[in-house]
């Protein structure tokens, strides 16, 4: 019977599994999330140590190192190889330099050449710090090395085969050769990452590290020794066991090394002071003899100035008679030259008038033969005239002449004609016509009748057949003779007339032309008068001009003379100017040999107090002890996974209080859906104790599954993927993820304790009722009036889909709050996520953008370096450095109060408290306000404060490395993110430490234009002067910062991701158990109409509306959730910020609201499958 009851008993656990996976796969995925995210962030830094560890175990990583400033001989390597726990010890050589490719684009780089043992071989007991080869082969002789390959710091170039050379143009390293040839490349477990590490060569900060042979140094000490300590190869390096077991050798080494240095310490000191005594009496000798030689120049020089004064003298003198005869000469010149003027005057007044006379006679000449001129024209126009007369009068006698002829003719003819009328009429012919041709026909006519007559008449006919021919007749040519006769007549008047005309000019002409004859003799008269004078003149002139010869020749003999002496004079200038510029040279010569010989002094004593400075260097030979963690990579990695550790401690809490949130929701919603059943189990017998185990093995069953299954994942998945993130920078080979048992079952099982808890409190209100009232539906809640229906004139306008939302959220208080609950406690995980992504990365842009106003600090091994003549030539050039301002650096313990941390601090104190709001900027980090820093001001950082619970106004007490405690009140806080610091002025500091303030550091400003190459020339040159043991940009400290931040963000990446899948599940699962517990409703509308769409309008709306509502929630809960997450997992030494950008609140409300979205499309499909028959047929 029993075995049947157990039987069914177990059917009916399965039968609950399968009727509710989606709520049982919910449990699963919400438990397997939490131990997951636990186990694996809980296991990560775990497995980053362990993973480091196995390498450093794989390479014989160094335990402890010895370097000793003074050098480490073979006595030395003795006695530490017989120290009690030595396992091995390593000598080596490691020296700083900068070398530069041989490309054509060659590269500069700071480095750090260490020697590699004589036996590389693996299991060569004393070949400590193996390395891995990459490529290539490892040094086999002098001058070849091999190049360390990181993460951070891969070349750009094909290291094999290059030649790298010492810098030519800086300071090369003694012991090494000026070329080394690369012939391979490695890793080396000593450099997991480049870190950003000081160095006094180079630019100040290592770029390259490389090993060669020790035949390649030439050195008589070691710099250092490399050792292990027995039985440490099995232990976890990062163990407290482990530290315990090498600080036991340590502290055998300390008192060792106290004796072994003293003694060389003493021995170099007196060898180095001998020398520089030796080194400061030559200098003395030869100051005092160069000074001697230097006096003798200058007694020379004065000497020779006071001879050069008396020739200045005596040429004074002869330049005064030179003068006073040249005065002489003029004067005589003056009066000679008076002299012969007036007489030349008189002379040219002379010739003056003799000009003018002959002018006049010019004049009157040139008048004569204009009027000559005026009549031999005249002539010449009559006689023009004349010849034009006698043409004319010869044309008129021809006329005359033919015109006599011609009338000769015609009377001739007429004469004729009037016979031939006669003998016509005397013949009886008849005479009618007395025309020419009428003349013609009585011809005719007579020659027919009496050719004897006619023939008298022959003269005639011939005369008038002439006269016809020619086109006219007797009447018409006398007619013309008429005509030509009067044109003669008319001629012959003008001729006379025209001859008349030139009588009278030409008896005119030659009245003037006696005139003229008259004045012209008159002009000559007057000339020969005018050139007898001239020729007076003349002879007077010429005697003149023989005196002036005269004179002028006594002139130049005296001026010969006064050259003379002037030549002599100038001669003598040019001596003395020649014994003056001897004199400026051996003035120069003298300047200069002054110059150069206090140039060489300055030199020389320089050279002295940097001797001085080596020997004070010396300090006492104290050897350094250094372990692993004070390998720069090995802390910066241990400080990662303390970072990984501290978020590990506390954001998997929250998703275990929101996974816990979730199983109490899905179970509770459960046990009130199976309150029936379990009424009837009850009703059979069965016990509260048998009926509420079924429901924690339910849960029991779903939390151990997501717990396997989160821990078969989280402990392998989460420490994968952050050992790899932090691969980005650190180079360790193989990534191990073994499963840690420990975390592994304190996750699951406080997982599955926290599920079952939860369900054991759901099942306990239920259990509590008798049988008969678990049997009954459980009746529903009354129905009141919610806040909204009595605001009447919003309630009215709302439509009725709208008011039953508003009546299913606010009725359902217990739904209500843990759906909003439940969605802020997402939203608020995403708000932190992104949140510490903030926090993390600004810090970087905080302190060395805003806070920070200098970009290079210097470490100054003694004040006195600032008095050097190369550092003070660099700073006073603007170019370079635009500002500087020197401060003191300083150590010191918090002496906390009772339950504070033990704290360590720099005291920070500038030489002009004025000036240091310059360089840094004091602000509070709340409001922004400037924070006041004078001569009495104690301020302190803000993380210190926070640490230490200091305010305003508390006296803290701070303890110095030599002891020496001091009090001080604070009179303010700023904001600081990176290591803790105090700024106290040189005054405060002085009275409250009883210490003298002395520099230790510069603070530089530089030009905002400069550039990689000239800051890493800069930085070079710093490094070269005197007691400048350090130079540090900000912006590679920044870099180096910002790399370890960004293997951090990659981390958040992680978590948010988490935070958003839990967001995911979390929604679904609330979301799916609301629309279960209410299909009866549901199918309700559907029965009353309600399409598809319209059904699940009716349930997004509340669902959007509650997942606003927790949005809105888990942004005001994620605000504070940040700032409790990020004051936990800071680090000591840094403070993260405190703002969350507003792009971080939209993300997270957009996720929220997208993984909503999502979900409700997903349910989509389960409302439109709900069945209304049998949801109409099921019981509450």
């Amino acid at each position: 019977m029993v075995s049947a009851v157990n039987k069914t008993y177990g059917k009916s656990i399965f039968r609950t599994i399968k009727s509710s996976l989606s709520r049982f796969v919910a449990i699963l995925a919400i438990v397997a999330l939490g131990v997951g995210f636990l186990a694996g962030l809980l296991s990560s830094p775990v497995d980053m140590r362990h993973s480091a560890d196995h390498y450093y175990d794989q390479t014989r990583m160094y335990d402890a190192r010895i370097i000793s400033t003074l050098g480490l001989t073979e006595d030395d390597l003795a006695t530490v190889k017989a120290i009690d726990g030595v396992e091995a010890v390593m000598p080596a050589y490691d020296t700083d330099l900068v070398l530069v490719t041989s490309q054509e684009d060659s590269a500069s780089y700071t480095t750090r050449m260490h020697s590699l043992p004589e036996d590389t071989s693996a299991d060569s007991e004393g070949y400590l710090n193996q390395l891995t080869l990459i490529e290539g082969r490892m040094p086999e002789e002098a001058g070849e090395c091999v190049i360390v390959l990181t993460k951070s710091f891969s070349g750009d170039t094909e290291w094999i085969g290059q030649t790298l050379r010492q810098d030519p143009d800086g300071e090369a390293a003694e012991g090494l050769p000026d070329e080394f040839t690369v012939v391979g490349t490695v890793r080396s477990a000593a450099y997991l990452s480049m870190e950003s590490e000081s160095t006094t060569a180079g630019s100040g900060t290592l770029d390259l590290i490389a090993y060669t042979v020790p035949a390649t140094f030439d050195m008589d000490y070691y710099t250092a020794f490399y050792l292990t300590v027995e039985n440490t190869t099995g232990m976890d390096s990062f163990s407290q066991e482990y530290e315990d077991t090498v600080q036991a050798v340590m502290d055998q080494l300390e008192p060792i090394g106290e004796e072994r240095s003293q003694a060389r310490y003493e021995q170099l000191v007196g060898d180095a002071q001998a020398e520089l005594d030796d080194a400061r009496a030559e200098y003395e000798q030869e100051k005092a003899d160069a000074e001697a030689e230097l006096a003798d120049a200058k007694k020379k020089l004065e000497d020779g100035e006071a001879e050069l004064a008396d020739s200045q003298q005596q040429l004074e003198d002869a330049k005064a008679e030179i003068d006073s005869g040249w005065a002489e000469l003029n004067q005589q010149k003056e009066s000679f030259n008076s002299q012969t003027a007036a007489a030349q005057q008189q002379i040219n007044d002379g010739y003056a008038q003799v000009q003018s006379g002959q002018a006049q006679l010019d004049a009157g000449k040139a008048q004569l033969d204009s009027a000559q001129a005026q009549l031999d024209q005249g002539y010449a126009q009559l006689s023009q005239t004349e010849q034009t007369l006698s043409e004319a009068k010869a044309q008129l006698d021809a006329s005359k002449a033919q015109l006599d002829a011609t009338k000769s003719q015609l009377d001739s003819l007429t004469q004729g004609k009037e016979a031939l009328f006669q003998a016509a009429a005397a013949a009886g012919l008849p005479v009618s016509d007395t025309s020419d041709a009428g003349a013609l026909a009585l011809i005719a006519q007579l020659e027919s009748a009496s050719p004897e007559l006619g023939q008298q008449f022959a003269a005639l006919k011939e005369g008038l057949n002439a006269l016809a021919a020619q086109g006219t007749d007797t009447t018409a040519a006398l007619a013309a003779w008429e005509g030509g006769n009067a044109q003669y007549e008319a001629g012959l008047t003008q001729y006379e007339e025209g001859l008349s005309q030139y009588q009278a000019a030409k008896a005119e002409l030659d009245a003037s032309q006696s005139e003229l004859d008259t004045q012209r003799q008159s002009l000559e008269s007057q000339q020969a008068t005018l050139n007898s004078t001239k020729a007076q003149l003349d002879q007077s002139s010429v005697q003149l001009q023989q005196g002036i010869q005269t004179a002028q020749s006594e002139f130049a003999s005296a001026e010969a003379q006064l050259n003379d002496a002037q030549v002599q004079y100038d001669d003598g200038l040019v001596q003395l100017e020649e014994g003056r510029q001897e004199i400026q040279d051996g003035w120069t010569d003298y300047n200069e040999g002054y110059e150069e010989a206090q140039q060489q002094f300055a030199d020389a004593e320089e050279e002295l107090a940097d001797a001085e400075s080596q020997i004070r260097d010396i300090e006492e030979g104290q050897w350094y002890l250094y372990t692993r963690a004070d390998n720069t990579s090995y802390s910066s990695y241990d400080s990662n996974a303390d970072k990984i550790a501290a978020i590990a401690t506390v954001f998997p809490l929250f998703f275990f209080l929101v996974a816990a949130l979730v199983a109490l929701t899905t179970m509770t919603r459960m046990v009130e859906e199976e309150r029936q059943q379990i009424g009837t189990m009850k009703a059979l017998g069965y016990s509260t104790a048998k009926i509420a185990w079924k429901y924690l093995l339910y849960a029991a069953i779903a939390s151990v599954a997501g717990s396997v299954i989160g821990l078969a994942v989280g402990s392998w998945l989460f420490p994968y993927i952050i050992i790899n993130a932090y691969n980005i920078m650190y180079d360790i080979p193989q990534a191990l993820t073994p499963f840690n048992l420990p975390f592994g079952l304190a996750s699951s099982l406080s997982m599955i304790a926290c599920t079952l808890l939860v369900t054991l409190w759901a099942c306990w209100a239920e259990l509590r009722e008798v049988p008969a009232s678990l049997m009954l539906p459980k009746a529903p809640k009354a129905g009141k009036r919610i806040l909204l229906e009595r605001v009447t004139p919003l309630w009215s306008r709302l439509k009725f889909t709208h008011k039953v939302t508003a009546r299913n959220l606010f009725r359902y208080k217990k739904r209500f709050f843990m759906t909003v609950v439940g969605i802020a406690g997402c939203t608020a995980l995403l708000v932190t996520g992104f949140g510490v992504r903030d926090s993390v990365s600004d810090i970087v842009a905080l302190q060395y953008d805003e806070l920070n106003q200098y970009q290079l600090t210097l470490g100054l091994r003694d004040p006195s370096a600032l008095e050097g003549r190369d550092l003070k030539s660099i700073l006073e050039d603007t170019s370079r450095i635009t500002d500087h301002l020197a401060a003191m650096q300083v150590q010191a313990d918090v002496v906390p109060e009772e339950g504070r941390p033990s704290d360590s601090l720099v005291v920070f104190v500038p030489e002009d408290a004025a000036a240091m709001g310059d360089y840094f900027l004091f602000r509070h980090r709340t409001n922004g306000q400037p924070v006041t820093f004078d001569e009495d001001a104690v301020v302190v950082t803000e993380k210190l404060c926070e640490r230490q619970g200091w305010k305003v106004g508390d006296t803290i007490t701070l303890e110095d490395g030599d002891g020496n405690q001091a009090q001080l009140t604070i009179t303010d806080i700023c904001e600081n993110y990176v290591y803790h610091y105090i700024y106290l002025s040189p005054k405060t500091y002085e009275a409250a430490f009883g210490k003298d303030w002395e520099a230790n550091s510069l603070l530089c400003k530089l030009p905002e234009d400069i550039t990689p190459e000239e800051e890493s020339q800069l930085s070079t040159e710093l490094l070269q002067c005197r007691d400048v043991v350090s130079a540090q940009f900000t912006n590679t400290l920044s870099e180096s910062f910002g790399s370890s931040i960004q293997s951090i963000n990659s981390i958040i990446v992680v978590l948010i991701v988490c935070a958003g899948l839990l967001a995911f599940v979390v929604l679904y699962n609330l979301t799916n158990i609301n629309i279960t517990e209410r299909e009866k409703e549901i199918a309700t509308i559907k029965v009353l109409g309600f399409y598809d769409g319209e059904v699940s309008a009716y349930i997004y709306r509340e669902t959007i509306l509650l997942t606003l509502i927790g949005t809105a929630l888990g942004l005001v809960l994620g605000m504070a959730l940040h700032q409790f997450v990020i004051r936990t997992a800071e680090v000591d030494m840094v403070m993260f910020g405190r703002t969350v950008y507003w792009l971080s609140y939209v993300w997270s409300a957009l996720l929220t609201i997208l993984f909503s979205v999502f979900v409700n499309l997903v349910m989509h499909r389960k409302l439109k499958n709900i069945s209304m028959v049998e949801s109409m047929k099921a019981p509450e």
